[in-house]
């Protein structure tokens, strides 16, 4: 009788235990299997809970007040990034118009110097005072033919690139958009509470495509053609000068 109430105490003392610990961890708590009601809960695990509330609480607005602290970083990184990135493009357009109009009045010269050279060969009397020093040297009006050429050839492949950029970003607004229709609130509910817990704002998300070249790219694009076509001519012009000048020195 005394061994087996030895053990009956000993058992009764390591339940309690084991109870205990159940009751401190989550794993445990599972376990147990306990009612839903607080007041139904073992005195401990009450207690527990009772003074954890106001911790997680705290840690709860913490967490969140980070949250937002971090999501107000990112929103200034991105638009010092957008600033960025805009004013290297505005520069590239800078560069690229300028070189546009250069290349117009590289073309406009040639027209006037091809009207000057048909009317010499066909023994018309020229005013040399019309003529300008610089239009005069065969050297830089070559050369600037040369740069008017390989800056119409970058123009159009920058229009062609522009086109292919605004047509795809187009069909991914309308794709995106049919999307958005379809789905269901239920859906976009779960994804954004999904969204909201799972991921953090951050610098190395890529920023949203930017446009604004293209557009004025493709607002310049009259004029690249133009030039396109204009520089074809000065070329060809060009030549023929070149060949009837080689076919009046073999007839000498």
């Amino acid at each position: 009788e005394l061994r087996l109430t030895q053990l009956r105490s000993a058992s009764s003392t390591l339940s309690t235990t084991l109870t205990q610990k159940l009751a401190t961890s989550q794993s445990g708590q599972n376990l147990l299997h306990i009612g839903s009601s607080l007041s139904t809960l073992p005195p401990d695990l009450f207690t527990l809970l009772s003074t954890l509330a106001p911790f997680s609480a705290d840690v709860t607005l913490y967490e969140e007040s980070n949250r937002n602290e971090l999501a107000r970083i990112v929103s200034k990184g991105n638009d010092i990034k957008s600033m960025r990135r805009r004013c290297i493009r505005g520069r590239e357009c800078a560069d690229m118009l300028e070189d546009l109009c250069c290349a117009e009045v590289d073309v406009e010269r040639d027209g006037k110097r091809r009207v000057r050279l048909e009317l010499m060969m066909s023994g018309a009397v020229i005013n040399v005072n019309e003529c300008d020093e610089e239009e005069l040297d065969e050297l830089t009006h070559v050369s600037s033919l040369e740069r008017a050429a390989h800056t119409t050839l970058h123009l159009v492949q920058e229009l062609r690139s522009s086109t292919a950029e605004m047509s795809a970003f187009t069909s991914t607004q309308s794709s995106s958009n049919t999307t958005t229709n379809s789905s269901s609130s239920d859906s976009k509910n779960i994804n954004s509470s999904n969204s909201n817990n799972s991921l953090l704002p951050s610098l190395h998300t890529p920023l949203p495509d930017d446009t604004e070249k293209a557009q004025l790219l493709l607002k310049l694009a009259p004029r690249i053609r133009t030039l396109e076509r204009e520089v074809v001519k000065c070329l060809v012009g060009r030549l023929e000068i070149v060949l009837g000048q080689m076919k009046i020195r073999k007839m000498e």
